[in-house]
């Protein structure tokens, strides 16, 4: 995506060696945000503009605020029709987040680092596709798993399970239902 918000523009190095294959990744860039000041006379942000608009005198002082760097890796071990890695993600902002304490925020990301952390796996036999992953954050965790069968070429048939706790925290991940 070409987007302000969700896109990463960095390097990333891969390696493959036999069955083993390692990805490393990092990306570095400035983000629209609202700075503030919070009670304590310390310099923060307390929201990112997802909209790409800088339209307004204000929107206009948003801009390119906030510096944001992610890095992460993934290895993984594949074999035929087997996959399973593990996965590390962390991003860093130039500000700490503080976002306002409202009840729909008690769960939120604060300060200026978020990590997460995941083990993942697929495999396929005939027809069924197995896959899942499950994922920790500071906050909490998320478990997802499910499968796909084809049943006739022009029909398949999708499971899904998922559960996240309330306290799991992903910056740019969204859930279906």
């Amino acid at each position: 995506s070409a987007g302000e918000w969700i896109f990463h523009r960095g390097l990333a190095l891969q390696a493959g060696w036999k069955k083993l294959e390692i990805t490393l990744f990092g990306s570095l860039r400035n983000l629209s945000a609202n700075l503030i000041t919070d009670s304590m006379d310390r310099m923060g942000f307390s929201s990112i503009s997802e909209s790409g608009y800088h339209r307004s005198r204000e929107e206009l002082g948003d801009r390119k605020k906030l510096g944001q760097l992610a890095s992460g890796m993934v290895a993984q071990y594949i074999h035929k029709r087997f996959r399973a890695g593990i996965s590390y993600l962390q991003y860093r902002f130039s500000q700490p987040y503080f976002p306002r304490e409202e009840p729909y925020n008690l769960y939120a990301f604060r300060g200026s680092h978020l990590r997460n952390a995941a083990i993942h796996y697929s495999y396929t036999i005939r027809n069924l596709f197995l896959f899942g992953e499950f994922a920790r954050s500071k906050g909490g965790m998320a478990l997802v798993n499910g499968a796909v069968i084809s049943l006739h070429p022009a029909a398949d048939l999708s499971v899904v399970y998922r559960d996240l706790s309330p306290g799991f925290q992903s910056l740019y991940s969204r859930t279906f239902s």
